[in-house]
């Protein structure tokens, strides 16, 4: 199974050098500006309230995120809410976050499928994303002490947006509601930003946002995956004052290593691609031999406790054909022995 080692992207793989030399592929065609998901802006991510991206899923707000480069300042290099060059202290909480990660082979990544724009998507793991509609919102508030925890956690800082304070980590529950699932956050945004329910954000107010699946923007020649949007925000890329550019011993490596790639649980995605191709790899009568096992396992186990009419007996001869068929095609050869009526 693939490992993901989560990092964020370096200037020159986002905007190349001078002449664009350097830059990945998905950016020529998507752009570096990037939209926001609810939760990031909730947990501090700043962008201009009026500002939007254009997207498959429409319009959308928009953000800065953080790439892993230092500047000649020793500042932190990032990409602005306008898809520009800038730089901020480490120390700061309001760039986002868009993970990124280096694949071995594009066939190993789950639910992979090329958009409407000709860019190669895929869908893996998990996350708080979408701020729940004002009527679940208050149905989830209204009922928050029977909502019962699904054992999942997502972990986030809780320093509000301008502390300069060492971080303070804590983990939030995720619940199940009416067959999706939501995390319940203080929202940390001091501006006045409308979400996506048309709720306008407070300081400290409760907010559910539903866990759902993660969009990856595909780069074949590099192998990279990157997240589609701004994923979270309000974490510091660095207790420190200044950076000299070794991502690797910072706090923003940190939190991508023991909480993100532990919490959004994309090894389940990945399984499933495994099982998936695996069955796949069976020849068709591999495939069908495994079906008329189970099929014939069930007959015998019934023939067991007694007498097996006639009607039964055509019924599990329809089984084997209906499996014949969806395994070969439509047949002419039928395989229903082993089925013989008691007398």
């Amino acid at each position: 199974m693939e490992k993901f080692d989560f990092t964020f992207l370096t200037a020159p793989q986002v905007f190349g050098d001078w002449s664009g030399w350097g830059q990945l592929a998905v950016f020529k065609n998507y752009g570096t500006r990037a939209a926001v998901t609810d939760a990031a802006t909730i947990l501090g991510a700043y962008g201009p309230i009026k500002l939007k991206l254009r997207t498959l899923k429409g319009e959308e707000r928009v953000s800065g995120w953080w790439l892993s480069s230092a500047t000649e300042n020793n500042n932190v290099c990032c990409v602005s809410h306008i898809g520009e060059k800038r730089e901020g202290a480490p120390c700061r909480r309001g760039a986002a976050a868009r993970p990124a990660a280096r694949f071995s082979s594009i066939e190993n990544l789950p639910n992979v499928t090329r958009g409407a724009d000709g860019i190669l998507r895929c869908l893996m793991g998990s996350y708080p994303q979408t701020i729940a509609s004002k009527t679940v919102t208050q149905e989830l508030e209204a009922n928050k002490q029977f909502l019962k925890p699904t054992g999942r956690k997502f972990t986030f800082d809780t320093k509000d947006y301008w502390s300069r304070d060492p971080f303070s980590l804590r983990s939030v529950p995720e619940y199940e509601y009416k067959g999706k699932r939501y995390v319940r956050l203080g929202c940390k945004c001091l501006d006045d930003q409308v979400l996506s329910n048309g709720q306008v954000t407070e300081l400290d107010r409760a907010c559910w946002l539903e866990v759902e699946p993660i969009e990856w923007l595909v780069d074949e020649a590099s192998h990279m995956i990157i997240s589609e949007r701004c994923l979270y925000a309000g974490i510091q890329f660095d207790p420190k004052r200044t950076y000299d550019g070794n991502f690797e011993k910072t706090f923003a490596k940190k939190y991508l290593d023991e909480y993100f790639a532990k919490e959004i649980g994309y090894e389940t995605d990945l399984k499933a691609k495994e099982e998936k191709t695996e069955e796949k790899a069976l020849s068709l009568d591999e495939q069908y031999e495994i079906e008329y096992n189970k099929i014939m396992t069930e007959f015998r186990a019934l023939k067991a406790k007694g007498p097996i009419t006639r009607a039964v007996a055509d019924e599990y001869k329809k089984k084997i054909q209906d499996a014949i068929d969806a395994v070969y095609g439509k047949a002419t050869n039928n395989k229903n022995d082993g089925l013989t009526l008691n007398k």
